[in-house]
């Protein structure tokens, strides 16, 4: 009895893990390994840059804005594509970056609901001192807001590179790259 209920249970988890949509980057699934989903924005007129170990970096438009850089990062074992971040150009002053993430920020609220925001500067640094561009390369500028969906996370913020980071991670991608690195970690012990 103990082994129907728990192959029942086993087939129910399996199923709720596989009926979960995968996270969507420019329409597509986040899915598959990153040379396949690499193939399907090349498609889509991306310029692939530089490839490696498990990660692809491509150049192409976003959201009506030029010359951005993807980031397409794959599992360690399997490839598997569980990330996806697109880096807009970089930003020359401290409105120029606000004003970017800000419109962004509201963009991704209006498609995906009310993020979790954490928005502040650290010592010595404040809003209003004249040095927020400074603070933002020196990685005491902390912008940054997060949507937790059932498909997986997504994520925008200010970094320390001056640039704006959108970040896509796929729900079911992210467990199958954390349980590669765990096992690679196990093989090492």
């Amino acid at each position: 009895m103990k082994k129907i209920i728990c192959s029942v249970l086993f087939i129910l988890l399996c199923c709720s893990i596989y009926a979960q949509e995968h996270m969507k980057f420019k329409g597509l699934d986040i899915t598959g390994n990153v040379n396949s989903f690499g193939n399907l924005l090349a498609k889509q007129g991306y310029k692939l840059q530089e490839s490696e170990d498990n990660a692809l970096t491509f150049v192409g438009g976003f959201a009506s804005i030029q010359n951005c850089i993807i980031y397409i990062i794959g599992s360690p074992k399997t490839s598997t594509i569980w990330k996806v971040a697109v880096l807009l150009p970089k930003e020359n002053s401290w409105s120029s970056a606000k004003e970017t993430y800000r419109k962004f920020k509201t963009q991704l609220s209006e498609k995906y609901g009310i993020g979790k925001s954490y928005e502040f500067f650290k010592d010595p640094y404040f809003e209003g001192d004249g040095y927020e561009f400074q603070a933002i390369s020196k990685d005491k500028c902390y912008y940054s807001t997060f949507w937790t969906l059932q498909s997986g996370a997504v994520s925008i913020e200010i970094s320390s590179s001056e640039k704006i980071i959108i970040s896509y991670e796929d729900g079911i991608n992210v467990l199958i790259n954390r349980k590669e690195k765990a096992e690679a970690v196990i093989n090492d012990l």
